[in-house]
């Protein structure tokens, strides 16, 4: 693959990162605001019925939304328009099932987390799925069609819609949890309409060809992703479930607000993935080598590991200002169970499913996650009973998912049929880790404690001069990341050509 290709994909997931960055400000702003105008009852049942609808949405949606990635790069456009058509109808089926059952298992799942305030906000909720699903996997598709700066634009008008929806009831009118839930509802029928049009401006100059895709193809596709989906449900729900049920409505809310991957390390994996897999699938429908995607797959590590790495040990080492500023000092004991899910968030850089799935070892990446369910499951009720404390279960937690990622990791070497060495950048991401955490201890020690947002942009600042400072004294560069920027088609070069040929004009009168 050329370096013009390699730049492409790199500035596509840079869009994808732009648009989730900023959505994360809508996020972290509405989980703020929502922190202090609702008490921790109300914010866990809040935290509840977000957890309860994500979980669900893993086995609902059944691994179906990267089938775009997977087949749309194999297409024309014209048959294209009639694949996502097909999609759609059948995650409208998908959707509207889910809403019944939600309405109808609220009571269930409120008596099962014994939350009585769960299941009218779960009712209010239901709607969610039948107007969400069926623009689930637009992303993968705008992505697929190298539209990825329109997905950028979606991504966060979805989540400044969702931020309006659920604050305004809350702050404005004083409505609690259900004003919460019902402007979550109706931020839901705005994305919906908006998500619904932006879905066929791809194909609005296509005529419409009958795909020869079949519904049978999809599914056998995505049924290794639906049994991952299945196990990965157990595993994001197995934690949560112990918290709310064993230790209550408050100890959920802080361990819904302090365990937590890292947003921008999850997105940046997230937004390599979607990238990757198309451009996977596409090399391996062209006859490519195992080894060649190994080293696409090995740079795309390195890259997302530049970022990641001085991020996450950044959060580490100022985990509890990081929390007290965000949520307040009611909330100090997450700061605990932020520091804990560092290691996977450092584990997080390796992007698994394109390669696996790409080479057609989708059953590997579906056992990894059955074992390490089996695993979690017994970890946690070992933690209830003689350990009860958000701690030990965020303890078991972290260690069954990178046990998780190690095997994934063993089973994608034994597909490729290469080497440590060259499947993964060891060196280098030691290197980047080493010089991370030299950035922010060093930060640390130099500013002390930090009691206001100024402070903590402070220690940020710093500790970003220092890990700059010490990356190029050790040859640590980052022009594979900005060169797409600053190229000839990078978004920042066109920025400049305006600027350039305005102050031209300026000087010539």
């Amino acid at each position: 693959m050329g370096m013009e290709q390699r730049s492409s994909k790199t500035l596509q997931a840079l869009w994808l990162v732009a648009g989730n960055l900023c959505s994360l400000l809508f996020g972290l702003g509405s989980m703020a605001v929502l922190g202090r105008y609702l008490t921790t009852e109300q914010y866990g049942t809040y935290r509840q019925v977000l957890y309860v609808y994500q979980t669900l949405l893993i086995l609902f949606s059944l691994g179906m939304p990267r089938a775009y990635s997977y087949f749309l790069v194999r297409m024309p456009v014209e048959e294209g328009r009639s694949f996502v058509a097909k999609m759609r109808r059948m995650f409208l089926g998908l959707g509207a099932g889910f809403a019944v059952l939600l309405y109808a298992g609220a009571g269930g799942v409120a008596q099962v987390l014994e939350n009585p305030a769960l299941a009218p906000a779960l009712r209010i909720f239901a709607p969610t799925p039948l107007l969400l699903m069926p623009v689930l996997g637009i992303e993968s598709l705008l992505v697929a069609l190298d539209r990825a700066r329109l997905n950028a634009l979606y991504v966060l008008f979805n989540r400044l819609t969702t931020a309006v929806g659920v604050l305004l009831p809350v702050v404005a009118r004083d409505m609690g949890v259900e004003g919460a839930v019902g402007g979550f509802v109706a931020a839901g029928l705005v994305n919906f309409a908006v998500g619904s049009w932006v879905e066929r401006l791809p194909f609005r100059r296509a005529a419409r060809r009958p795909t020869r895709v079949s519904v049978r193809e999809i599914l056998a596709f995505s049924f290794p992703l639906f049994t991952a989906g299945l196990w990965g449900f157990v595993i994001l729900s197995v934690s949560p479930f112990f918290v709310g049920r064993y230790l209550g409505a408050e100890a959920f809310a802080q361990y819904a607000n302090g365990y937590v991957e890292l947003p921008v390390a999850a997105w940046i994996v997230g937004a390599t993935s979607t990238v990757l897999l198309p451009l996977f699938s596409r090399m391996r429908h062209e006859g490519v080598g195992s080894r060649e995607i190994v080293d696409v797959w090995s740079r795309a590590i390195l890259k997302s590991a530049k970022i990641i790495y001085p991020l996450s040990i950044f959060c580490c080492v100022y985990a509890l200002p990081i929390v007290e500023r965000v949520y307040g000092p009611e909330y100090r004991q997450a700061a605990l169970l932020l520091q804990i899910i560092t290691p996977v968030n450092l584990l997080r850089v390796v992007p698994y499913s394109p390669v696996l799935f790409a080479l057609g070892r989708g059953r590997d990446f579906s056992r990894a996650h059955f074992i390490t369910a089996l695993a979690l499951i017994a970890g946690e009720a070992c933690c209830v009973r003689w350990f009860p404390s958000t701690a030990a279960i965020a303890v078991v937690q972290t260690l069954c998912t990178a046990g998780c990622l190690v095997a994934l990791m063993v089973a994608l070497r034994r597909a490729v049929a290469v080497g440590w060495r060259q499947l993964l950048p060891a060196a280098a991401l030691s290197k980047l880790l080493l010089l991370s955490s030299v950035a922010s201890g060093a930060s640390r020690l130099a500013v002390g404690s930090v009691g206001s947002w100024n402070g903590l942009a402070g220690a940020f600042l710093l500790a970003a001069a220092l890990y700059a400072v010490l990356c190029a004294l050790c040859g640590v560069g980052y022009t594979d990341l900005l060169q797409p920027l600053l190229g000839s088609e990078g978004a920042l070069s066109r920025c400049g050509g305006v600027v350039g040929r305005a102050v031209s004009r300026v000087m010539n009168k």
